[in-house]
């Protein structure tokens, strides 16, 4: 005859929960209906296509996108000058401009046209050299040479004018110091700029987009069982809580890495980026 046991009476095992101990067969229990989850998740996985396209091929566009489509270097401004003086003073200045190659430079005849517009207009940049620009320099007065810049986007703005007051400060230190050499002449070289930027951008990539498709997909999974009316059925098993998120997070987890190698190799193979660890 089976009694219930009363209040604050020692049940069998109590002695185990009471030192937050669990008995092999709990964690044996545990692991099964994990592995149940799990199964079940990594079949509808394999049927499901729209997963499946979500969780490689997206993060493959946007690789690409970064190493071909997106550029944040700022170079070939549209740039329209108002030359009023038509000399060699003038024409050495304009060359300096257009040897940066962040300049492309359109030559205009009045003041109207001169004047930067938006992204739609002629140009970005506009520079205007007055004709006293010369007879000012041999004068050994001070000259303008006037730049006018379409602020709306700030990264354009910044680059033109440090590149134009580069160039007015190298110009000035060659006036001053006439047929002598500068005291100090930096020549920098470095790497490919396109290539330390896909390096950057690619292993954030990497971060990122493994991050957001682990903890996304396995959101989806959950909802999806909302959705079609399934969830219920899941909550009348012995599954608990924990052992239905965690079956629903491994087989992620397990695409997540698939995804991390398939990015690791295309950067290696196509784009040349090298992956070295920090020392």
């Amino acid at each position: 005859m089976y009694t219930v046991p009363q209040l604050g009476a020692a049940t069998p095992g109590s002695e185990y929960l009471t030192l937050g101990l669990h008995l092999p067969e709990e964690v044996m229990a545990t692991l099964q209906r994990t592995a149940s989850v799990a199964r079940k998740e990594f079949l509808h996985i394999i049927r499901d296509p729209a997963t499946l396209f979500f969780a490689f091929f997206i993060p493959v566009l946007e690789l690409f996108m970064l190493g071909y489509a997106i550029d944040t270097n700022v170079s070939h401004v549209r740039t329209v000058v108002l030359d009023q003086l038509k000399n060699q003073d003038s024409w050495k200045l304009l060359r300096r401009f257009e040897n940066t190659n962040d300049f492309d430079i359109t030559m205009v005849q009045s003041e109207a046209e001169a004047e930067p517009g938006d992204h739609r207009g002629p140009g970005r940049v506009g520079i205007w050299i007055r004709p006293e620009y010369s007879r000012r320099l041999e004068a050994r007065d001070a000259t303008q040479v006037l730049v006018l810049v379409d602020g709306s986007e700030s990264s354009i703005a910044g680059e033109t004018l440090n590149v134009a007051n580069a160039l007015s400060l190298r110009e000035s230190l060659e006036r001053v110091l006439v047929d002598r050499t500068l005291p100090v002449d930096v020549r920098p070289r470095s790497s490919s700029i396109h290539d330390s930027l896909a390096q950057l951008l690619h292993s954030g990539l990497m971060v990122v987009m493994c991050q957001m498709m682990a903890i996304m997909l396995s959101a989806n999974a959950i909802v999806r069982e909302k959705e079609n009316g399934t969830i219920e059925q899941l909550f009348m098993t012995p599954v608990l809580a924990s052992e239905l998120i965690l079956g629903k997070l491994i087989p992620y987890l397990a695409l997540t890495l698939i995804e991390f190698c398939t990015i690791l190799l295309l950067m290696n193979t196509v784009f040349l980026v090298r992956s070295m660890g920090t020392s």
